[in-house]
């Protein structure tokens, strides 16, 4: 299974305003050697398309140097999309892909977990307006295969998405904080970059979650950052909304770059200035 390749891997820089990304990150010209395929199932006569979606698939994945290698922060999600005719293989083969497509990578220096779902067609088709239907539609990207499997999905507009998922979304981000959540003197045993990475993430979809109830939403970090600086500088004061949305701006711009870049700036910040501020978050 053709997973990993420089298209793959790819990094953007430059876009919508934020800097280029610094050395330490992966850049563009950073290339995976083609893994090879497997056998068995996947070389049934109706071989799958494979989809990418989430934030690799948007060029805002969170990779860092680490020992030589680089460690993904998040994970690739991946969609393999049988002809309607084929049987879906099991969930335990599509981890045993998984944890293959793994341990190539990590031979390879790099460390990404893998996820995988196997759908047919019609699945596509049958999508209903939420953030995630909307995200694949607008950014997903098919790696191989026919391009036009993702034009299933029913084309709808943002002002769709049910309020409701907004908040689903967000909840879940504080929960996933939650489980990491430091307290005095054991931030390094919980595992610091985790926690920074959790709190970016939360940081980032309370943006997400505001912007779809004000009827502003946008399906990249970098588009969601840029809309609520514009509202920012076009709402009188707080515009009705319980917090500074000029201050809300500016941090969600460090998490952006953190996300993103891993710009110095945003690690120092979410580092050291504000466990009041999550723990206020949190409550």
């Amino acid at each position: 299974l053709r997973l990993v390749g420089s298209e793959m891997w790819r990094r953007d820089s430059g876009r919508e305003g934020l800097a280029d990304p610094s050395p330490s990150r992966m850049n563009v010209r950073y290339a995976t050697p083609t893994l090879p395929a497997p056998t068995g199932w996947y070389q049934s006569p109706w071989r799958p398309r494979t989809g990418l979606t989430g934030s690799l698939a948007r060029n805002e994945a969170t990779f860092v140097s680490s020992g030589g290698g680089w460690n993904s922060s998040g994970d690739a999600e991946f969609f393999l999309v049988f002809d309607e005719r084929a049987n879906l293989p099991s969930a335990r083969e599509l981890n045993d892909l998984s944890e293959e497509i793994f341990s190539v990578l990590r031979e390879r220096k790099i460390r990404c977990a893998i996820s995988m779902d196997a759908v047919h067609p019609h699945y596509f088709s049958n999508l209903r307006p939420h953030i995630f239907a909307y995200e694949l539609r607008t950014s997903g990207e098919v790696i191989w295969g026919d391009d036009k499997i993702l034009s299933l999905i029913p084309d709808f507009p943002a002002s769709a998405i049910p309020l409701e998922d907004a908040w689903r979304l967000l909840a879940n981000r504080m929960i996933e904080l939650l489980e990491v959540f430091p307290t005095p003197g054991t931030a390094r045993e919980l595992g610091l970059q985790d926690w920074l990475y959790r709190t970016a993430k939360l940081y980032l979809d309370m943006a997400t979650s505001l912007l779809v109830f004000l009827g502003h939403y946008e399906p990249t970090y970098r588009g969601r950052l840029e809309r609520l600086r514009r509202l920012a500088n076009q709402l009188p004061q707080q515009g009705g909304l319980p917090f500074p949305l000029e201050e809300f701006a500016r941090r969600v711009d460090l998490c952006t770059r953190f996300k993103i870049e891993g710009a110095g700036a945003a690690s120092e910040w979410l580092a050291a200035k504000d466990h009041q501020d999550s723990a206020r978050v949190s409550k």
